[in-house]
This record gives structure tokens, sequence and C-alpha cells, in this order.
């Protein structure tokens, strides 16, 4: 009896051992699998970070790139609008207006040629006078009527040649008219605290002259005349004589540049020395 009921507790330790072995194997399983479990999530967890990083790269590189194309093209864009703007303001005077407009000043009895240019400059030669003036830009004060204005420390020497300008207290403003073929030099007149009536300029100051475009050799010009009249009498005869000075008569009165007073001085002149 004892016997038996000895094996019977070995063979319940040895099964109760086995137990305890499969358990103890069972809770390594649990603990290996759990392990793994772990490093596996880890793993998927590091692996979708790295590969958000890239696409996040290319998304702010593609922003990137794409504010730059912006500012580029709005760089552009600003720079040809300022070219076009550019292009628009630096023809100061009109089209009609630029050029080289020849005439002749009676109380000056000299010859004038005026050059519009496109900047804005006016280069003026009076006989053998030249004078420069720039203009800022130009001011529509009626019809066919302009007004300028200079470009700081700029004299308005040689644009109104022959005017007899003076006074206190006053101020002066120039301009010019365009007129059909022609120009005309304008002056106006307002008292220093007054504004400027653009509707009257001065009148009777010597400013009676026209501007025409042309070739210097189309002006002629009473003093060139002149001196082109200038022949020796002395071996004319008298019927030579009154035959110069007839035809002399005739081609100064087609300019309306002779007087009855200057016809009679050179005839008295040419007797005397006949």
């Amino acid at each position: 009896m004892r016997q038996e009921i000895s094996l019977l507790l070995q063979q319940y330790e040895t099964e109760y051992k086995n137990l305890l072995q499969k358990k103890r194997f069972r809770t390594y399983l649990i603990a290996s699998v759990c392990i793994i479990g772990v490093i596996i999530v880890v793993l998927f967890l590091m692996f979708l970070k790295d590969s958000s990083r890239p696409i996040s790269n290319i998304s702010t590189s593609k922003r990137t790139t794409a504010t730059s194309s912006l500012q580029k093209k709005d760089k552009t864009n600003k720079t040809k609008s300022d070219r076009s703007q550019g292009q628009k303001t630096a023809a100061v005077f009109p089209v009609k207006l630029r050029g080289t407009w020849y005439g002749y000043v009676d109380n000056l009895q000299k010859d004038i040629q005026m050059t519009f240019s496109k900047n804005g400059v006016i280069k003026t030669v009076i006989g053998s006078e030249n004078y420069t003036s720039r203009i800022k830009n130009i001011e529509r004060v009626g019809v066919n009527t302009y007004c300028y204005h200079f470009v700081k420390g700029t004299q308005p020497n040689g644009l109104v040649a022959g005017a007899q300008l003076g006074g206190v207290y006053v101020r002066y403003a120039y301009g010019v008219y365009i007129g059909d073929g022609y120009i005309k030099p304008l002056v106006w007149q307002a008292g220093v605290d007054s504004d400027f009536d653009y509707s009257q300029p001065l009148t009777n100051i010597g400013l009676d002259y026209q501007l025409q475009k042309g070739s210097p050799s189309s002006q002629k010009s009473p003093h060139r005349k002149s001196s082109d009249s200038q022949v020796d009498t002395r071996n004319l005869t008298t019927q030579q004589v009154e035959d110069w000075v007839i035809a002399n008569y005739l081609e100064n009165r087609k300019d309306n540049r002779f007087t009855k007073k200057i016809s009679l001085l050179k005839v008295g002149k040419l007797i005397q020395m006949v």
C-alpha cells in the first residue's frame, strides 16, 4: 500500500513539474511574442516616419519652387511694366514738335534754329550763339498750346529769342504754339502771387516770328540778302545801276522786308557812288 502511495506521489510530482515547465514555457513564449510585437510596431512606426519625411520635403520643395516661380514672374512683369512705363514717359515732346525748325528774328537780324529732342532737350542756335534748355515735361494749356516745365537749374535762354522782357514783382512762363507746319514761341506773364492766364500770351514783345521745318538754305534772311546784294557799282553805268536797284527792290519785296526809306537810302548811296 505504501509503495502504491509512493508511486502516486512520484507520478503527481512529475506531472506537477511538467505542468510548471509548460506554464513557464507558455509565459516565456507570450513574453517573446510581446517583445517581438513591440519591436515590429516600433520598426513600423520608424518606417512610417522615414517614409513621410521625403514626401514633406518634396511638398516643401514644390511650394518653394512655386513661390520662386511666382516671384520671378512678378519681377519680370514688374520689369516689363516699368520698361513700358519708362518708354511712355521718356518722350517729353509730341512727335509733331520733334525735329529742327528754322526762322528769322527780325529785331535781332539773325537766323534762329531750334531742335526739339525726344528726351526733352531743346538746342537753339541764334546766329552764332548756342543755347541748351532741358525740359522735364510739357503741359497742354490750350489748343495746340504747351507750357514748358524746366529741369531744375535750367534757364530759358534761347527759347524766346528777341523777346523784350522786364519788370518787377512779375514772373514768366514759357511755351510754344504748334501750328499747321510752323511753331511760335510764347511767353506768359503773371504777378508773383497770381496765376498765369494761358489764354493771354504776351504780344508786341518781339515774338512775332514763326519757325518752320525745312533746310537752312530755304529760310532766306535779309542779312544774307544784304551781303549778297553788295556789288561794286563804281564801274557801272547809270542804266546798270537803275536796273540793279529795281531788281534788288523786287527781290526784297517778296519777303516784305523792304521799306521805302531803305530803298531811298540805297538809291541815294548808289547815285553818290556812281
